[in-house]
């Protein structure tokens, strides 16, 4: 754990670091922590569906709770949503499940704003019980004005499509989480993006960084969270929602609409 006597606060106190001394602590152990502890907010969203042929397809997106304080929302991005819509539209049979648990979104929804590229959806306690994944938290202690600046760091977590798949058996959905802590390079009144720099990537696991260009368009609708540090362990506080991943020989990012435009009850604007 990261304390400090200093007036600043732990948060503030590793910001002020030098890089080379950010990314020894990092290595040493805090950024795993931080890492695998985000993860847990992030949940797949996925349906199967036959079409007028009767082949099947399978397409997945990302997806998050948040409890802003007038009953949990699930959260994704609109044009996942839309690609749902659209397969459900001209499928003989389409199923899908967030998580663990079977979802219809279109019943579910609250409002889907194209604009801004986000959709909200009411869920009932018996299907948060069912998805068994943590809260994002609105608790008004650790909800001071969340307000981004360059050079913070910002973690992210979504599940591509190109590690998407069925068991053996066919019966159960499997993808492999993608997850990163990049520092923020942009924030304007609408978006908060990050680029990736590799020659300051870290390796955490061990068995290589993705080949640069790697595919991860699927993290849509995951979220993007700000982890503080704190003397008591890592408060998590809700930045936005993931819409864009851009992944390229010139340059990586990721791009996330801001938090600000949901509203305690799902609504949008």
């Amino acid at each position: 754990m990261l304390t400090t006597n200093t007036k600043f606060s732990p948060t503030s106190y590793f910001n002020s670091l030098p890089e080379s001394v950010k990314k020894a602590i990092l290595e040493s152990g805090l950024g795993p922590e931080i890492l695998h502890d985000g993860l847990r907010f992030a949940i797949p969203i996925w349906w199967v569906f036959r079409d007028k042929t009767g082949s099947f397809g399978l397409r997945n997106g990302s997806a998050f709770l948040i409890e802003l304080g007038q009953g949990v929302l699930a959260i994704t991005a609109a044009h996942v949503f839309r690609e749902y819509c659209e397969n459900r539209r001209t499928a003989q049979a389409i199923v899908c499940q967030i998580g663990n648990a079977l979802f219809d979104p279109a019943s579910r929804l609250i409002e889907c704003n194209d604009d801004l590229d986000i959709a909200t959806f009411r869920m009932s306690a018996e299907m948060v019980g069912q998805i068994d994944k943590p809260i994002v938290p609105a608790d008004p202690p650790n909800w001071a004005p969340l307000n981004p600046a360059g050079k913070e760091f910002a973690f992210f977590a979504g599940f591509p499509a190109q590690s998407r798949g069925m068991t053996p058996t066919g019966r159960m959905f499997a993808a492999v989480p993608y997850f990163a802590m990049p520092p923020i390079t942009r924030v304007t009144d609408r978006q908060i993006t990050c680029r990736f720099e590799r020659d300051k990537m870290i390796d955490f696991s061990g068995s290589g960084l993705p080949p640069q260009g790697y595919d991860i368009g699927g993290v849509s609708g995951g979220p993007m969270l700000m982890p503080t540090l704190t003397d008591q362990g890592i408060v998590w506080r809700f930045a936005g929602v993931i819409v864009e991943a851009a992944a390229g020989v010139l340059f990586e990012q990721i791009v996330a609409v801001r938090g600000i435009f949901i509203q305690p009850t799902g609504r949008i604007g």
